[in-house]
């Protein structure tokens, strides 16, 4: 049996902003430990966890990277160093802040869906695309907190019925809103749209959840953008949609953050990335190179656009769901034995928005994940030594020295 690599985004959350400390309700992984305190945000759990990824964790020890493992330049904009997308992209793809990734996400979406394929085509017109998520501004004293999808909650038919009458509003500014069957969302612009909302999107959805907003949407090159979102906030608060919900005492979707502006599409472009997908599962089956297994369609659609050019880079298999499923990769033919990369980075994205169920849940998932691929037969000590595991970004979680197992097996028993 191959070992399993395992780059788990927010794997081991660390308190990060000052900023955060009024939303403690919102955002408990961010207060400071007592001493012998637990933290909220820790897994696995102390109670009985067999699987295993916990079994791995419990028994190695975390350790800072070095050079083993790319980390985000030093350049980046400190706020970008928490966005899952930005943190992929550096540390896979060899990528930083300066690459649009609307157009990544888009291509992974259109690999596999046709509707949007068939969508995108009756606009020729289009020459960039952003990626787009609804939110609710929660308004405080001086500023607004961003609060996220995972806090909406917004049902399919919602959007949909938004969906159709905001396509009409947008139309007359040559925007037009695309979503695609993966739940993922975009902006296609004209030229003639650039010129009205400027060329220059707001920051990564990442490193603006939970946060103060006010700062994000401040600058003169943002001045015809905030321009236009403020008219988007005042259409959105008479919507229907949001009148229903209101009536439901759940929170409205207030605003639209909109991020990663990329030049896009080309027939070129639909085709090539079209071409991946068909044939993904002949080169599965076939191609020995390494295999990603990953729920980023930003990270998927970068690594499959190189592997165009270039035949050293690893096959990559975007999940359909935030939680990984071992029948999605036997129906493409993967076999349990293949070297994996599971890339995942759904618990960072929960921890962004304070969903400490979520985050939780998908932890379970990739240990129940796990012990589904290996043999039944095997025990979950001998499963847990064939994993390698990392945080994606500044930790590793190494086996110990086999002194010090004995070590803790004499003594620690007792």
């Amino acid at each position: 049996m191959n070992k399993l690599h395992l780059s788990i985004l927010g794997l081991h959350p660390e308190p990060r902003f000052d900023e955060d400390k009024p939303h403690k309700d919102k955002m408990a992984g961010h207060q400071a430990a007592l001493p012998n305190q637990e933290r909220l945000w820790q897994w696995p759990p102390n109670g009985p966890t067999d699987g295993p990824l916990s079994v791995a964790l419990r028994s190695r020890r975390m350790k800072r990277m070095t050079d083993r493992l790319a980390v985000v330049p030093q350049t980046q904009d400190e706020a970008c160093q928490d966005d899952p997308e930005t943190l992929l992209l550096a540390r896979f793809a060899a990528m930083d802040r300066g690459h649009g990734t609307a157009a990544f996400a888009l291509q992974a979406d259109l690999s596999v869906d046709a509707g949007l394929r068939a969508a995108l085509a009756e606009h020729p017109a289009i020459v960039a695309v952003s990626q787009v998520t609804p939110v609710h501004l929660q308004a405080g004293t001086d500023n607004a907190v961003l609060m996220g999808p995972r806090y909406l909650h917004v049902e399919r038919e919602e959007w949909a019925a938004l969906q159709a009458d905001l396509n009409q509003w947008l139309q007359a500014d040559g925007i037009s809103l695309f979503s695609a069957a993966s739940g993922r969302h975009y902006l296609g612009y004209t030229a003639t749209a650039l010129e009205r909302v400027s060329t220059v999107d707001l920051p990564p959805l990442g490193s603006a959840l939970n946060r103060h907003v006010g700062q994000l949407l401040a600058g003169d090159e943002l001045r015809p953008f905030r321009r236009w979102l403020t008219e988007l906030q005042m259409w959105l608060y008479s919507h229907p949609v949001n009148a229903e919900r209101a009536k439901k005492a759940r929170p409205e979707i207030n605003s639209l953050w909109v991020w990663g502006r990329s030049p896009w599409p080309t027939p070129a472009n639909v085709e090539t990335i079209h071409s991946i997908s068909s044939t993904a599962v002949d080169r599965i089956t076939s191609d020995d190179r390494p295999l990603i297994y990953t729920d980023s369609a930003v990270l998927a659609g970068a690594l499959c656009l190189h592997a165009v050019e270039s035949t050293s880079n690893p096959v990559v298999i975007l999940s359909t769901s935030f939680r990984p499923d071992i029948n999605e990769l036997v129906a493409l033919g993967v076999s349990p034995s293949r070297s994996t990369y599971i890339v995942w980075s759904e618990p960072l994205w929960c921890y962004l928005e304070g969903d400490l169920a979520g985050w939780y849940a998908s932890l379970d998932a990739i240990d129940q994940f796990l012990t589904q691929r290996q043999p039944a037969h095997t025990h979950t000590a001998a499963q847990a030594r064939d994993l390698e595991i990392d945080n994606g970004v500044d930790l590793v979680w190494q086996r110990h020295h086999w002194l010090t197992a004995l070590y803790t097996r004499l003594f620690r028993s007792k």
